[in-house]
């Protein structure tokens, strides 16, 4: 961890726009993403689905906003214009207890890269910013008491300011649509309820983002 904190500012000292990624030439991307959460859930849509609302508000209540969600993020750019990437979202909660409780959200996408088309004919853009928004699918979970798991979608924006070509930071706003379709009500045992219309609930992440750049 020393030697990783050491790396980063050693990275960091470095000039800024003399040395600023080619963009255009693509390459690997690696984030380390943190900040806030906060679940958006529908209690009364979750329990008229043969869930009740006993265990909808066990579900629901259980739920808590943080503010240590840690997201990793990587991938790898196209020609400045677009990046292949997945993602990995964890938080949780009273992880020092018995009971604790959290969530795990996994998700592949593609992020495209708007600034490109405004530089790409210029042999070094003049300012080390990139601006993105990306989709992204998969697969999440969710619980303490009760829980919930099925498919996921996501869409965020980011702004990256590039110290040099190897390191950036920035910020972005994340947004998970919980298409979840499975409510747990004992998952140890398998007992559960398959939602029809699926669950009505959003989570949002919000924070920093440490971008590691490798590639030109």
């Amino acid at each position: 961890m020393k030697r990783c904190l050491g790396l980063i500012l050693a990275l960091a000292a470095l000039p800024a726009a003399a040395s600023a990624p080619d963009f255009s030439a693509g390459g690997f991307l690696f984030s380390l993403e943190f900040g806030p959460d906060f679940w958006r859930l529908g209690r009364q849509h979750i329990a008229s689905q043969g869930v009740g609302l006993v265990d909808a508000d066990y579900f629901v209540s259980d739920a808590k906003d943080t503010w240590a969600t840690v997201n990793l993020r990587a991938g790898y750019n196209i020609l400045g214009h677009a990046t292949i990437e997945g993602q990995l979202v964890a938080t949780g909660w009273s992880i020092d207890q018995p009971n604790r409780g959290g969530g795990g959200i996994a998700t592949g996408g593609v992020r495209w890269h708007p600034l490109e088309l405004v530089f790409m004919n210029k042999k070094q853009r003049p300012i080390p910013i990139d601006a993105s928004i990306a989709y992204g699918i998969g697969w999440g979970i969710m619980g303490q008491r009760r829980g919930a798991q099925g498919l996921t979608h996501s869409l965020d924006i980011m702004a990256d300011y590039f110290f040099n070509r190897f390191f950036a930071l920035g910020f972005f706003a994340r947004m998970y649509i919980l298409d979840w379709d499975k409510f747990w009500i004992d998952h140890d045992n398998n007992i559960g309820v398959t939602m029809p219309n699926h669950l009505d609930g959003f989570l949002w992440h919000i924070g920093l983002a440490v971008t590691l750049r490798f590639g030109d």
